[in-house]
């Protein structure tokens, strides 16, 4: 039996709505190549015309910390980037995470797994 995926969304806020375009585009291509991870680009509404602001994250156990690195990595690159993730447990605001944060975060992520998971 396949393990239940988890799921996750991250949104962009504080931008221009062109930049979290382009953030979500160059976060998603950076996560992309990780195993267990299916990344999907959204709109935020329907009616808009954007190529999608939104992240839709879905992934087993095992990808948590290879996550969490993937965006700790990418928003050292990109600090004026800020984050919201948000999961069955609630959200999480990330900006400018060290090393030490992404092990953090990805904490967060594992005590949201369903149980069979952790």
């Amino acid at each position: 039996m396949e393990p239940e995926k988890q799921s996750m969304t991250i949104e962009f806020v504080g931008v221009s709505l062109a930049e979290a375009n382009r953030f979500a585009s160059e976060l998603s291509q950076s996560l992309q190549g990780l195993p267990e991870v299916e990344v999907e680009q959204r709109r935020g509404s329907e009616n808009t015309q954007d190529m999608g602001a939104t992240l839709v994250l879905l992934f087993g156990t095992p990808a948590i910390l290879a996550i969490a690195k993937g965006i700790q990595t990418y928003l050292s690159k990109r600090h004026d980037a800020k984050i919201t993730i948000k999961g069955p447990q609630g959200e999480v605001r990330a900006e400018n995470i060290t090393s030490q944060d992404a092990i953090t975060l990805a904490e967060v992520f594992k005590s949201s797994a369903p149980p069979s998971e952790k």
